[in-house]
């Protein structure tokens, strides 16, 4: 089966017609953000877009990351051998790729890459860099961290036909193959660097996008210019992007009102209507359901938590639809480890499972039963790592702290920066951690596996669990919808059992933006959106 991949830098006049024509009035005056003051966003004639960012990237590191901070900062500079439609994510459509074959049988993936691609550097774009990338990504070397290495488990070889084919051969079908690869983190990185300096890529951006790295101060701004030599015509539209690192959200909000932010990704629900009714004139909101959930990790390789009646108490203890009130003022739902959507536990499923009935009064007592069993009849203290400086982290934090306490669990509050962060729950050096699930699409195969299975990259808590891992395997194989969706659920359920990701809710995700850009949308997964090659100014 063979597809042409087709130019997403056109924009139709069907686009054109839908595209704000408000221009943003600026005062005039210089916005402060604490130390750091932007200065008259005229300035930039327009040209130039300002995005905040809540912290500093933890790195620039596209293989071992998992931060939106990270991801907001290295997909403008990268590109990726296809990607998700900007205007409609239902859809694949090509970046490097040119075309792609898809053999009968499903085992075999060939791209036609684009001619005249060239790395920031100066050196082309070959098939010898997707090899090289996807062979990184699959089978790292030693020191190396791949946190999608298991999403590449099924290649069995990545085959270079020519300087511009690329063929991957997989060990059985697999339908989400193409969606993995449209993952704004499946970015194309330069064999002559990795090669020789592996490691570099976590402070150097040498990609072959429509943007590219010019100056990072840290804790201040960052910025990106436009590449000239970008190989889509007449794109980008922009000069360039500057991110400023604001970690309050009120202060980011107050600059993204006067006009000195034209983008601001975290906005709450509360503030959508809000600012549609006050400021509707210059800014949009835009709403999408969202492919990613708020938890707690427990370590379950560490006591107390390896005491699977200890991870049980705490999730009982939980109040989950509180959580969604508390964290996210009611914009979120309460669910299993699979999105709202057909993958989705039902209710009647789910409240069935410890930790989700409704009667909280009964949830804490037996709380408490369980922890006396277990040997701490007097309660017992945990320090809990968050991450700093985001919201959501330090609202969970806190919630769980006050949530415990009434079941004689003390909570130690450990905020973090996120590198530091990062670097703990990856080497699982933790008790409990404010963690989040995510997925490159509405699919098991792309949001369960990493976080639930032995082998999982972003199984933060370290559980292990067989019969978990066997229903994954047997549902990833499942050619009929009906009877895999009933092995999703048993899956789902049996996980959820585990007691070792307690999520609280899935999101609701909010993006706000100056209506004098264009060319802007929302994913269910938010990463997907941040390139930025097709926006444009009034």
């Amino acid at each position: 089966m063979k597809y042409d991949a087709f130019s997403r830098h056109l924009i139709s006049r069907r686009s054109m017609l839908k595209a704000s024509a408000g221009l943003l009035a600026f005062s005039g005056a210089s916005a402060s953000f604490g130390s750091l003051v932007i200065g008259n966003a005229s300035a930039n004639e327009g040209k130039v877009v300002n995005v905040r960012l809540s912290s500093d990237p933890s790195s620039f590191d596209p293989i071992a990351n998992t931060s939106s901070n990270a991801i907001a900062v290295i997909s403008p500079c990268y590109s990726t051998l296809v990607a998700y439609d900007q205007a409609d994510p239902s859809k694949i459509v090509g970046d490097l790729a040119t075309a792609w074959d898809v053999s009968p049988d499903g085992k075999e993936y060939a791209f036609n890459l684009v001619e005249g691609a060239v790395f920031h550097d100066g050196n082309p774009v070959t098939a010898n860099d997707v090899k090289f990338t996807f062979d990184l990504v699959r089978n790292p070397p030693e020191g190396i961290s791949s946190v999608r290495k298991n999403l590449f488990g099924l290649v069995e070889a990545i085959e270079v036909d020519g300087s511009h084919r690329v063929v991957f051969k997989l060990s059985r079908a697999a339908p989400a193959f193409l969606s993995t690869l449209a993952s704004a983190w499946m970015v194309v990185l330069p064999k002559h660097i990795g090669e020789q300096e592996p490691k570099s890529f976590k402070d150097k951006i040498v990609g072959s996008g429509p943007f590219k790295f010019d100056r990072y101060t840290r804790g201040v701004s960052l910025s990106l210019v436009r590449n000239p030599e970008f190989y889509v015509k007449d794109s980008p539209r922009l000069d360039g992007i500057t991110f400023f690192i604001v970690p309050d959200d009120g202060t980011s909000y107050a600059n993204l009102v006067n006009g000195q932010l034209d983008i601001y990704s975290e906005i709450s629900g509360e503030q959508k209507a809000e600012t549609e009714a006050k400021y509707g004139d210059r800014i949009a909101v835009l709403e999408a359901s969202s492919l990613s959930g708020d938890g707690i990790s427990l370590n379950t390789r560490a006591k107390p938590f390896d005491d699977i009646r200890v991870r049980e108490a705490i999730s009982l203890a939980l109040d989950r639809e509180a959580a969604v009130q508390v964290a996210t003022r009611g914009f979120a739902s309460v669910g299993g480890f699979m999105p709202p959507g057909p993958w989705e536990l039902p209710s009647q499923e789910l409240t069935a499972i410890s930790g989700y009935g409704p009667d909280m009064a009964a949830r804490r007592e037996k709380a408490l039963q369980l922890l006396s069993e277990a040997g701490y009849p007097e309660g017992l203290t945990v320090k809990l790592l968050a991450r700093k400086g985001t919201s959501t982290h330090e609202a969970r934090a806190l919630f769980v702290k006050d949530q415990l306490a009434l079941v004689g669990v003390r909570v130690a509050v450990d905020l973090k920066e996120s590198a530091t962060y990062f670097e703990q729950i990856n080497e699982h050096n933790f008790e409990i951690a404010t963690t989040q699930i995510g997925g490159l699409g509405n699919d098991p195969d792309l949001i369960f596996g990493e976080y639930h299975r032995a082998k999982g990259s972003l199984n933060y808590s370290g559980v292990a669990d067989n019969a978990v891992d066997e229903l994954f395997d047997r549902q990833s194989v499942d050619p009929d919808k009906t009877s895999r969706k009933a092995l999703v659920d048993q899956m789902n359920a049996a996980a959820l059992s585990d007691f070792a990701f307690l999520l609280f809710f899935w999101k609701k995700d909010f993006f706000a933006h100056s209506k004098r850009l264009n060319g802007v949308y929302l994913h269910s997964q938010a990463d997907n959106n941040r390139k930025l090659q097709e926006a444009w100014i009034s």
